[in-house]
């Protein structure tokens, strides 16, 4: 199985390159909606920017553009037109061009022509037709067909394109969740349920893994319920973190309480997940390390992942977080046991002895009212790369909050040397040190540091005033610069 997601990926990876490599590529999508007694048209552009020409500023940032023009046809008539240039934001990487537009429409078979062109390479040029339909308003209770997002929250700018309905929304370029998106963001709409007042509506949503032979499988099943109104905007979101890498289909369901079906609708989706992939496959696997971590209590496996935030990558802590969310304890050793594993070579059990012995000296030393020594963070910078070189530690500098400054002549993750943290402690209680600023590749760099650490002193910055101030004048005993710049 893993071998043919593996072998899956890479077929996606090379047909996105070859696409890129040939010209313009792009997902556009088109989903009717109502509002009251008329029909709209929400189309929706994901542009893949790789083939553009780019327009540099002086700072190298960059930026590519798109001249799209849309032709919409219903049947052979011609009903709109439309002609814009799509600017990406300036940035040093590479950004997908995005953009929605909506047309009101009437019942009838519509052509959708979109013409993609570099406008400065009119040679670069592609263009998509997609097909849908315009069914005549009914007032019996249905649903509109489901939009797939990758970026959904709150928004009150009703001024960008990307707003809709009192949220800011990003569309989910190809139906594709890559590694890093976790949660699934659906959008449907439910009409003229307000007749039945005397029944509770329910949105029934299944997951249906697809295989190679198109055989579905449902997967997952849950449900929300719906309001009884002219129309009722459903916005929802699931945590996919334990599906595998696949092909999906997500059907949801108007009912009544009492079972009856009142319409559905389904839409496909992909899903790249090398994390919960490399869980089924350890599953099968017979070792005397994984027997080990299989042996723990659930008090000392929930303890030995948590402890793990120091260390893990963002993704890892996602999957640690929902594992410990839904108590699933067979994958959390396994989880454990698979971090181990692959940073250790091939000696898992030695190298999470040795860390818990230094999450425990940790917490011994760091521990305060606020929680474990790990979660501190002196314990966590303890953890990520050692201990320090030199400490310094300072409780009587002249205005200043205690502080310490932790020097490493080489860390080793990264290679950097001469690297320094300075912590402090604003609130003179106990011994939870905040990290306040670092030279360290990654970490938090403050340039206002000595500003906050005298925090206390009146009117000794340098300067015309506190606000653009990031250095304090010299005096007697006030030595936090000097230490950590020596």
């Amino acid at each position: 199985m893993i071998e043919r997601i593996i072998c899956l990926w890479i077929i996606l990876l090379s047909s996105f390159s070859i696409h890129a490599a040939q010209g313009i590529n792009g997902d556009i999508r088109a989903v009717v909606f109502q509002d009251e007694d008329i029909q709209y048209v929400e189309i929706s552009y994901y542009l893949k920017t790789e083939s553009l020409q780019k327009i540099y500023q002086a700072d190298s940032q960059f930026q590519n553009q798109i001249l799209l023009t849309v032709v919409l046809k219903n049947e052979d008539q011609i009903v709109k037109v439309d002609k814009l240039l799509l600017q990406s934001p300036y940035s040093f990487d590479q950004k997908p061009i995005i953009h929605v537009i909506r047309w009101r429409v009437q019942a009838g078979k519509y052509n959708l022509e979109s013409t993609l062109t570099d406008p400065l390479n009119p040679l670069n040029e592609i263009t998509f037709i997609n097909t849908f339909k315009a069914k005549p308003i009914n007032q019996n209770p249905n649903l509109s067909e489901i939009q797939l997002y990758s970026i959904c929250k709150n928004s009150s700018d009703k001024s960008s394109i990307l707003f809709k309905n009192g949220f800011y929304f990003e569309p989910l370029g190809y139906h594709f969740l890559p590694p890093q998106l976790h949660i699934l963001y659906s959008y449907v709409e439910c009409y003229n349920t307000t007749p039945l007042t005397n029944n509770k509506l329910i949105l029934h949503y299944k997951l249906s893994n697809i295989d190679s032979n198109n055989t579905k499988t449902k997967l997952l099943e849950w449900y929300q319920k719906s309001t009884n109104k002219k129309r009722d905007l459903v916005l929802h979101q699931k945590d996919i973190s334990s599906i595998p890498s696949g092909k999906y289909e997500l059907s949801i369901f108007l009912k009544t309480n009492k079972g009856q079906v009142l319409d559905s609708v389904f839409t496909y989706f992909e899903r790249y997940n090398p994390f919960w992939d490399k869980l089924i496959a350890l599953y099968y696997e017979q070792s005397e390390p994984k027997r080990q971590f299989e042996q723990l209590s659930e008090d000392s496996l929930n303890f030995a992942l948590r402890s793990l935030s120091p260390i893990a990558s963002s993704q890892e802590l996602h999957l640690i977080q929902y594992l410990l969310a839904e108590n699933r304890n067979s994958e959390k050793k396994l989880m454990l046991y698979q971090f181990w594993y692959e940073r250790s070579k091939q000696e898992p059990v030695e190298a999470f002895n040795h860390y818990m012995l230094e999450v425990n000296k940790v917490n011994e030393i760091y521990r305060s009212g606020f929680g474990y020594g790990f979660e501190s963070d002196r314990g966590k910078i303890y953890l990520r790369y050692g201990v320090p070189n030199e400490v310094i530690q300072e409780d009587n500098d002249n205005g200043a909050f205690p502080y310490e400054i932790w020097k490493y002549a080489k860390i080793n993750n990264t290679g950097q040397t001469n690297v320094k943290f300075i912590f402090y402690n604003p609130d003179l209680a106990g011994s939870n040190f905040r990290l306040l600023h670092c030279n360290a590749i990654g970490e938090r760099y403050n340039y206002k540091w000595e500003i906050e650490l005298y925090k206390n002193v009146k009117d000794q910055f340098k300067g015309k005033n506190a606000i653009e101030a990031t250095e304090m004048e010299g005096h007697f005993n006030r030595r936090a610069r000097e230490y950590f710049d020596n």
